[in-house]
């Protein structure tokens, strides 16, 4: 037995690391993003007592996890396992490598567009200007965003579906002959989001817009997962020009990787290892 704890919120682990110390039982603590910057603490007391609980954590820990390489490198987790959020097998649709009906090169995205994703409009100018490049969108979009996708010289260009139950939706998406992600949030930076690891598990392409520094980038750059280029309509054109020539393909050992059974495997021998190093210290 031993106690697994994840934070947000930090209150997870703190309790985590007191239950420890009351059992004896190992413990492994998890840490999902670097949450010091993500919600930052409203004043210097707050932010000291959450920094001194940090810390203790970190000491007590048997074994610490973390989401990414860059919650590792935030929160200065030296020798934390990364175990990514991966994706469920079951969810990805037995039609993934299917040729969508349309001819020509399908681009497509699933979640939601509702803030500062401005490159959506780069991409939009991308795909009006390029003949046999077409985009599909499922997910929620906001309404600022939509006369854009309503220009009348993206018409039969751009296919916007509303939201879809989860299944269904990457079952739309698989049809495509590549996938879009952006990140350009500064405080989502050290994020992946989890539809970056659907995207793996279908088995296509990828096409992320970013600004600046990114984890999607370097996860792209890393495991040859597609192109990354800035929000801008020319660079924008040039990967899509790159990507429709159809040389880009996902290592097979890299989609099994971020499968969620992979990644369960790797805790439970995390967990294996806890257990067995306390055993021979008892």
């Amino acid at each position: 037995q031993l106690i697994f704890a994840t934070s947000p919120p930090l209150s997870s682990n703190v309790v985590g690391m007191l239950l420890a110390k009351r059992t004896g039982l190992a413990y492994v603590a998890d840490f999902r993003d670097p949450f010091l910057d993500v919600y930052p603490p409203p004043t210097f007391l707050h932010r000291t007592v959450l920094e001194t609980a940090f810390r203790k954590i970190k000491k007590r820990a048997d074994a610490v996890t973390a989401v990414t390489p860059a919650v590792v490198n935030a929160l200065g987790l030296e020798g934390a396992h990364v175990i990514e959020n991966g994706y469920d097998p079951d969810d990805m649709p037995v039609i993934s490598r299917e040729k969508h009906e349309k001819k020509g090169f399908l681009l497509a995205y699933a979640g939601s567009l509702l803030g500062r994703e401005f490159s959506l409009l780069s991409l939009l100018e991308a795909v009006r200007e390029m003949d046999d490049v077409s985009l599909l969108i499922v997910g929620k979009i906001g309404e600022g965003y939509l006369r854009f996708i309503e220009d009348p010289r993206l018409s039969g260009k751009v296919e916007f579906r509303e939201y879809l139950p989860h299944r269904e939706a990457l079952r739309l998406i698989a049809k495509a002959d590549a996938l879009w992600v952006t990140q350009e949030k500064k405080w989502t930076r050290n994020a992946v989001p989890s539809k970056l690891f659907e995207y793996i598990g279908l088995g296509k392409p990828i096409l992320a817009t970013v600004e600046g520094e990114s984890e999607i980038a370097n996860y792209i750059s890393r495991f040859r997962l597609g192109i990354t280029v800035s929000p801008e309509k020319e660079a924008i054109k040039r990967a899509l020009i790159e990507l429709k020539k159809r040389e880009h393909k996902l290592d097979p050992s890299v989609i099994e990787y971020f499968s969620r059974q992979k990644q369960t495997e790797r805790l439970a021998f995390i967990f294996e290892e806890v257990l067995s190093s306390q055993a021979s210290r008892s």
